[in-house]
């Protein structure tokens, strides 16, 4: 009889009341699509997530957890709370949530392998198959990460490292997709990459004795990540078919990491490949039109919110958005103001902002502004102790500046009429220059 009730309390789903429930979930029918999808970029054997999550077994073992984490908001890691769809988006639905749920309080069942439930694919967004001609560059040296954390000279977190990449080509580039490779993607958060032909990029990077440099990699008024930022522990950026980013001829990649120390030494050896639209399929440039707050002043114990808007001068379809802000910020918000006037409508929300999870998020579909329609951003900064990622504790007067804003987001737009790519480039530059003052 103990036996009988022993096994009935470990089996909830076994139909003690002569109700005609559903079978609960297995892990080949059920959990294994879920997992693949939305874990699989970080969780295999060579990517960020602490352990790999690919097998009935690697799950199964951490079932308790993974719901815990899941039921919590804490996984997937994806900033955006509310707003436009995003590619790409790493959500789980409440029926993902309640199936994962019911597995675990099921005893976590494996199940009948299913033929092809698994299709080997790593969940990535694979570049179109047009997308032939590609490019490489490789740091010029490898570098070490720190196992341990601390603040630079400047008063800043020592949490990112800035290096240059030689690239070489003879032309200006039309790239669509860049993937950024490392072996040490459990030590990489985000990495925002740009490209500089002016030399400035080689000579800031010089100046430290070390390969790279512990400055942002913000050349001139070109901010970090103007070509796209990839998200934690590497991986592919993909614009949509028929836009492309420009590398202009004679260029270095400019490769801003943020790491997270580990407590042991990584070594990055990184490469940056670049795939480029060929030149007889039609494709339109996305100018980063920058969005900012120059400076960021905090005393202690100060809440404070930070906006800046830019009106458009021509209409635009907008492709991506790439956050930036400080560990100071709580949250920020994204909204579009018709011309007009009369409608506002919200572009982009994230609740609870973290620099190491940034990426350049890419529209699920472009969104068509037209001329004189208002961007507003507004960044919500917390010098208090009760923000979890302050980084001095207890909280210190904060000023932080920089050319192309402490905090501001790239928004990625093509002007509907591809004449005027080279008056968007220069009102972009001009707005930037213009906040200096």
């Amino acid at each position: 009889m103990i036996g009988t009730l022993c096994t009935l309390a470990l089996v909830p789903f076994m139909q003690q009341d002569g109700l005609d429930r559903p079978p609960p979930p297995t892990w080949h029918a059920d959990i294994a699509p879920i997992i693949q999808t939305q874990c699989g970029d970080c969780h295999d054997s060579d990517g960020p997530g602490p352990f790999p999550l690919e097998t009935f077994e690697d799950v199964s073992s951490r079932s308790r957890f993974i719901e815990h984490v899941v039921r919590e908001g804490l996984m997937p890691p994806w900033l955006p709370t509310s707003g436009v769809h995003i590619s790409g988006e790493r959500r789980l639905t409440a029926a993902e949530k309640a199936t994962l749920e019911a597995w675990v309080q099921a005893g976590a069942p494996e199940g009948t392998p299913l033929e092809d439930a698994m299709d080997g694919s790593d969940g990535r967004v694979a570049p179109p198959n047009n997308v032939l001609v590609r490019h490489e560059a490789r740091m010029r040296s490898p570098w070490e990460v720190p196992a341990e954390g601390g603040v630079r000279w400047f008063k800043a977190e020592r949490d990112k490292r800035t290096f240059v990449m030689p690239l070489g080509n003879d032309r200006p580039l039309r790239i669509q997709s860049i993937e950024y490779r490392t072996r040490a993607s459990l030590a990489l958060a985000a990495t925002a990459i740009s490209a500089d032909n002016t030399g400035q990029a080689r000579r800031m990077v010089d100046w430290d004795a070390e390969p790279g440099s512990y400055m942002m990699g913000d050349i001139g008024f070109n901010p970090a990540g103007s070509l796209g930022v990839v998200g934690p522990g590497g991986g592919r950026l993909v614009y949509p078919d028929g836009f492309h980013v420009e590398v202009p001829e004679r260029s270095d990649l400019v490769s801003e990491v943020h790491f997270r120390p580990q407590g042991r030494a990584w070594t990055l050896s990184d490469a940056i490949s670049l795939e480029e639209t060929p030149a007889e399929r039609p494709s339109r440039q996305l100018v980063p039109l920058n969005v900012m707050v120059r400076k960021i002043d905090l005393d202690i114990d100060e809440v404070r919110d930070f906006k800046s808007s830019i009106v458009l001068p021509m209409a635009v379809d907008l492709v991506a958005m790439t956050p930036r802000a400080s560990r100071r910020c709580r949250s920020l918000a994204i909204k579009i103001m018709s011309p007009d006037a009369t409608t506002a409508t919200e572009l982009l929300t994230i609740a609870d902002w973290n620099p190491h999870y940034r990426e350049t998020l890419v529209l699920e579909d472009p969104i068509r502004l037209a001329a004189g329609t208002r961007i507003d951003v507004s960044w919500t900064y917390d010098n208090t102790t009760e923000n979890p990622r302050n980084p001095v504790i207890p909280p210190e007067v904060v000023s932080l500046g920089a050319r192309v804003g402490s905090a501001h987001v790239l928004f990625m737009c093509a002007p509907v009429d591809p004449s005027e790519t080279n008056r968007l480039q220069a009102f972009s530059d001009a707005e930037t220059r213009r906040r200096q003052r």
